[in-house]
């Protein structure tokens, strides 16, 4: 057994190292440079380990004992003492580099990722960057309540309230995103409801003149925060409710909605894909509609619906060719954000215009108008061609360029081979790479839709396989046909020659 004054006294013996032994494998080994190292020696698995405890004195005799016992118990849990030291240190080095400012940095890369609006991403990080001096270098897990109290203390003393209020639910928004992806276990932030001072309410007056009034109506149109808000926001403006009544009130209030003949949808949009597709078509052609009334359970009702839709965006409907569901028209431009223009119009409606209108559409003879005929515009035109699926997309471009891939000098013109001339691309995957959502459409659903369009298989010469078009004028017909006129480019009437050379073919 070692002693606190043996091991003063050892010194180094030149070009040797002296190990001491204090029993239970832990030794004192002394360097020939005077240094005096603790390690432990013990066996895990069949085999010899050696454990670095620490230099002396750094690591007393009594520490160095306890440590020894330390790890005595965890080779008696069936683990390696030596294992366990090197996990330690990588997760020192993991919570080192899991700062705040690098959480922090995370979390608004996430936000940017989900779209959200710039302006809600320049106030978090403004947000944060008043955090940060405070505990952006610290391991988040390491951080307590007490430090975040001290960061929001700063704006509070400057009388900052609501700044400090709000600066504690973003830090608490990057603690829950460190715990979810495991890099911290506990939100400090939930311990510190109740310790900043709570703002006074300031109360603002009554809008009751017209200019201001409208320009509350235009901030609510440019309003960047969620869509529920900015709707509820609209409804207030138009019915002055009080904004608890709108919070709790229930869906028993609105069965108004029930007889809704006229639906006018502002700044709509097509998601563009098939669930959409459907609701928006049940809502133009079903006879009843589903109403679904929160807590209440879902009934049909009968429906009365006309829909009209204003959207600033290029694509609103998925209008097909012979789509009868649908009237597209471009509203001109060319009196946008003029005043004086719009004013008399407005005058007119204020003062009897709407009773006006009203008169006419009862008066009105509609001769033999049937709702069936659809004017069938350029707009609504514009809207196919951004409904086509991918194949009639791929098609509609080799229609307009008026040439076919792939082919030899010599070949039919209005022959495809079913690949390039040296076998590096299908002409099917090449279809499909024009558009991702043809990225798993099978090669028998792309047959099919060929075969649509007059295409048919074909073997040139009982040798070569690949696809035979119709004529270049014909399958610009059908097109016509089937999907409006369409403003073709040339008036070619035959394919364009193949121009290919050098071809195994």
């Amino acid at each position: 057994m070692l002693t606190d004054t043996a091991i003063r006294v050892v010194k180094g013996t030149p070009g040797k190292t002296v190990k001491l032994s204090d029993g239970g494998g832990l030794q004192l080994w002394v360097r020939p440079s005077g240094a005096k190292l603790w390690n432990l020696a013990y066996r895990f698995g069949a085999k010899q380990k050696k454990l670095s405890l620490g230099q002396y004195p750094a690591i007393g005799l009594k520490d160095a004992r306890e440590k020894r016992e330390a790890a005595k118990k965890t080779l008696a849990s069936g683990r390696d003492p030596g294992q366990e030291k090197q996990i330690r240190k990588a997760n020192a080095r993991l919570s080192q580099g899991n700062t705040f400012a690098a959480l922090s940095a995370e979390l608004i890369e996430k936000k940017e990722r989900e779209g959200k609006a710039p302006a809600t991403i320049a106030k978090i990080k403004w947000m944060l960057a008043l955090a940060t001096p405070f505990l952006g270098p610290r391991p988040i897990a390491e951080i307590n309540a007490p430090e975040v109290l001290v960061a929001l203390r700063e704006a509070e003393t400057r009388g900052k309230l609501e700044t400090a209020r709000r600066m504690r639910a973003v830090i608490g928004e990057t603690f829950r995103y460190a715990i979810a992806t495991g890099r911290a276990e506990n939100d400090p932030t939930f311990a510190l409801r109740g310790a900043l001072i709570t703002p006074k309410v300031k109360h603002r007056p009554a809008i009751t003149e017209t200019l201001p009034f409208g320009a509350l109506l235009r901030a609510i149109d440019g309003y960047d925060g969620t869509p529920e808000v900015r709707l509820a926001l609209k409804f207030l403006s138009l019915t002055f409710t009080r904004p608890g009544e709108l919070r709790n009130a229930e869906w028993a209030e609105f069965d108004h909605l029930d007889s809704v003949c006229l639906l006018f949808a502002d700044e709509a949009y097509w998601a563009g894909d098939k669930s959409a597709r459907g609701s928006l078509f049940g809502l133009i052609t079903e006879p009843t509609l589903v109403i679904e009334q929160k807590g209440i359970d879902a009934r049909r009702t009968q429906n009365r619906l006309h829909i009209i839709m204003a959207s600033n965006e290029s694509w609103v409907v998925p209008a097909a060719g012979d789509s009868r569901r649908f009237a597209v028209f471009r509203v001109n431009e060319k009196h946008k954000q003029e005043k004086n223009y719009f004013e008399p119009l407005f005058a007119q409606v204020e003062n009897g215009g709407r009773a006006a209108f009203l008169n006419h559409l009862l008066t009105h003879e509609v001769g033999d108008f049937h709702p069936r005929r659809i004017i069938r515009t350029r707009a609504f035109q514009e809207q196919i061609l951004m409904s086509l699926d991918p194949v009639a997309s791929a098609v509609l471009e080799l229609l307009e360029a008026g040439e076919l891939p792939y082919g030899a000098k010599g070949m039919l013109s209005n022959f495809v081979p079913a690949s390039s001339p040296y076998g590096n691309e299908r002409f099917f995957d090449r279809l499909r790479r024009g558009d991702q959502s043809a990225r798993y459409l099978t090669d028998r659903q792309i047959a099919e839709r060929l075969r649509h369009f007059g295409c048919r298989q074909h073997r040139l010469k009982g040798v070569i396989r690949g696809w035979l078009f119709p004529q270049l004028s014909e399958a610009r017909a059908a097109w016509d046909a089937n999907y409006g006129p369409y403003e073709w480019s040339d008036d070619e009437t035959d394919w364009a020659a193949h121009k290919g050379d050098d071809s195994p073919y």
